[in-house]
């Protein structure tokens, strides 16, 4: 499966997730794909197929409900919740909508999408709560605001959003849960807590970072039979692991993917260097050291027995091959690690010296040879890249980025995590709108 081909609707993290990993598009990507789509349609079109993908979804999620009821919005987003509605109508299903309509004209779309929905019989209310009780097996579709929201939502919009989390049934929101920022993940206030959302023509960051995955619950998603190329994504998500690492061929071994020395787990603290190891192990390493600074540390992991577990008088040996190895010192490290400091950083061997004998060696960028360190564990097409033969960059590993490339001219050791602050977003519902 290409995620960068129109998806039908599918489960995001389930799995049949493609190995490419699925490709992010932020608010103003969004927008663009939406204009590009809308360009080459029927007007109304894409709102048809949103409410065509949600409608079908609510089927699928809550085959013995009773009752559907839709929370619509006064924009677009509101009008793919009537597009749901008068289909859950033509299934024979009971169907109410809370409008919480705007100050100015809706959208014309939305206009009329509305319509069909009254002529098909759903009743729609002005009350921003459900105008009967609902059961437990029953759904409620959360169609407020969508990707243009921008602000903590107020008056009728925060009545419906409360009825919302204060139902007994389980949520259903459509694009994205109302209070929650498209491409941040933060919430603008408060925040529909769905069960389930239903991503329509993109997948924004804001449903997988922050406090994304907790408003959104399980994500579906459908491209709206859009193809998504023309427009470049924001970002991807990697939803395997398998895409992350190199291919590993028969005649290779651990010793062709590189070593990591874990120097850390002062007395008290040992945890983090033991979960440091176990990572460098599950991204890929091929043998992984941990050298615990607490003499009385367990030398053996029963959940990674293949971890090797030396004594830290071994960094000082000179046998130890810590110029070809990725070193991350620190990870509960505390004070003891202070006096192995010295040592470690004048072992380490600079960039620019790596470049220049990789130079004289005729080396290629980006080789993956056996005995190259860690490069086989994290490749990079990066000029300081080990030469074919050579030994293997000094590469930073910590909790933001395993096996980020060292920065020029630094040396090994453990790595100062790098803040990136949000990008600059936009939105799909215009207040109102989507």
């Amino acid at each position: 499966m290409n995620a960068d081909r129109p998806i039908a609707l599918r489960r995001v993290l389930g799995p049949d997730a493609p190995a490419e990993g699925w490709p992010l598009h932020d608010t103003a990507a969004s927008r663009a794909l939406e204009a590009s789509a809308a360009a080459g349609l029927p007007r109304g079109r894409l709102m048809e197929r949103a409410g065509a993908a949600a409608a079908r979804l609510a089927l699928a999620l809550a085959p013995h409900a009773r009752r559907f009821w839709i929370a619509a919005g006064p924009g677009n987003n509101g009008g793919d919740g009537f597009e749901a509605a008068w289909r859950l109508r033509a299934a024979g299903h009971e169907v109410l909508v809370s409008h919480v309509a705007g100050r100015g004209a809706p959208p014309a779309d939305a206009a009329a999408a509305q319509a069909r929905a009254q002529a098909a019989g759903v009743r729609v209310v002005t009350d921003p709560a459900p105008p009967v009780a609902l059961a437990a097996e029953d759904l409620a579709l959360d169609a407020v605001f969508g990707l243009g929201l921008s602000r903590a939502v107020e008056g009728r919009a925060r009545a419906a959003l409360q009825a919302l989390n204060g139902a007994r049934c389980p949520v259903l929101a459509l694009d994205l849960p109302t209070g929650l920022d498209a491409d941040h993940g933060v919430r603008f206030g408060d925040t529909v807590v769905a069960r389930w959302t239903l991503a329509l023509l993109s997948l924004k960051p804001g449903l997988f970072t922050a406090e994304g995955r907790d408003a959104c619950g399980e994500i579906w998603f459908d491209a709206l039979d859009v193809d998504p190329a023309g427009v470049a994504p924001s970002a991807r998500l990697q939803a395997g692991t398998e895409a992350l690492r190199p291919r590993r061929t028969h005649a290779q071994h651990k010793g062709s993917f590189g070593d990591v020395w874990i120097v850390g787990g002062a007395p008290g603290m040992s945890g983090a260097a033991r979960l440091a190891a176990r990572a460098a192990l599950a991204a890929g390493a091929g043998r992984v050291h941990l050298a615990a600074l607490d003499p009385l540390a367990p030398r053996l992991d029963p959940a990674q027995p293949e971890l090797l577990q030396p004594a830290p008088d071994a960094l000082a040996a000179l046998e130890t091959p810590l110029e070809r190895a990725t070193v991350v010192c620190g990870c509960g490290g505390g004070e003891a690690v202070r006096p192995l400091l010295p040592g470690l950083l004048s072992r380490a061997e600079p960039a620019a010296a790596r470049r220049r004998r990789a130079q004289r060696a005729g080396g290629r960028r980006g080789a993956r040879t056996p005995g190259a360190g860690a490069r086989g564990a994290w490749p990079t097409d990066r000029a300081d890249a080990a030469p074919a033969g050579g030994r293997a960059p000094a590469r930073q590993l910590d909790r933001h980025g395993a096996g980020r490339p060292a920065r020029r001219g630094a040396r090994t050791g453990r790595a100062l995590p790098r803040h990136r602050g949000p990008q600059g977003l936009g939105q799909r519902d215009r207040e109102p709108g989507r």
